[in-house]
């Protein structure tokens, strides 16, 4: 068995989150005339709480590498 570090593991969860972010926003930009204001607000709401927890991973210091 080959022990990696946290560090890998916080890395590969912060890339899955992005991607997801991207996966998201792709489908969206395509049907943003269709979903009007509502789809903006919908996504504006996703993107502030995937914000919210990036700034909180910022702030207990888990996207710095130790």
């Amino acid at each position: 068995w080959v022990q990696f570090p946290v560090g890998f593991y916080l890395v590969a969860l912060v890339f899955l989150v992005f991607d997801t972010l991207a996966i998201f926003f792709f489908p969206w930009a395509l049907t943003i005339r269709v979903l009007g204001m509502g789809g903006l607000a919908a996504m504006l709401g996703f993107v502030a709480i995937l914000g919210l927890g990036w700034v909180y991973a910022y702030r207990e210091g888990l996207l710095s590498w130790k």
